[in-house]
């Protein structure tokens, strides 16, 4: 299981899903750069390590720094923006610890990602993954896409999305489903 970040405290975003009454946390970007060594130094020593230049940017719901981007800065975001995002961040909320491994499971079947230890946000709405995608062929991007289950009286639960574009153009869920879905 990926490591849980528990937020005691976090700030509401402005995306909700009136079905069960949900407020998502803040989704931030977070900006930096990659850590180093210089030219000659031991890089078994971390202490050595200096700020490079390669950009390094991530999603989070949180912003603490954790130490793994060099001169980190956060930017709270409601839409994406073309400057920054490519393909889709993907903010699911899930029911359960259960839910959120079996996500992540099927998540690392198909996706290779070096991300998975800052990805689960337990908060005391519930428990969050941020996820960063390549789209679906011929699907608009970038994306950000909220997620949850609500219930349903037919099938017992569904599905609700809330899929924003660029300045807050909101799409329809169907973007992220492939073709042979329907």
């Amino acid at each position: 299981m990926a490591k849980i970040i528990e937020l005691k405290q976090f700030r509401r975003g402005s995306v909700r899903c009136p079905a069960i009454g949900l407020v998502f946390p803040q989704l931030y970007r977070r900006r930096g750069v990659n850590w180093t060594y210089p030219p000659g130094k031991d890089d078994s020593n971390f202490e050595e390590l200096i700020p490079g230049i390669h950009p390094d940017i991530n999603y989070t719901l949180t912003t603490e720094d954790d130490g793994t981007v060099a001169n980190p800065e956060w930017d709270p975001i409601e839409h994406p923006s073309p400057e920054y995002e490519t393909g889709w961040i993907i903010v699911r909320h899930h029911q359960s610890h259960a839910h959120v491994e079996g996500y992540l499971d099927g998540y690392g079947d198909m996706v290779a990602t070096d991300r998975l230890g800052r990805m689960v946000f337990e908060t005391s709405t519930g428990l969050f993954t941020v996820l960063q995608r390549d789209p679906l062929p011929g699907q608009p991007q970038p994306l950000i896409a909220y997620a949850t289950k609500v219930p349903h009286p037919m099938v017992g639960e569904d599905h609700w999305y809330k899929v924003l574009g660029i300045d807050g153009v909101e799409h329809e869920s169907s973007v992220l489903l492939p073709d042979i879905m329907f």
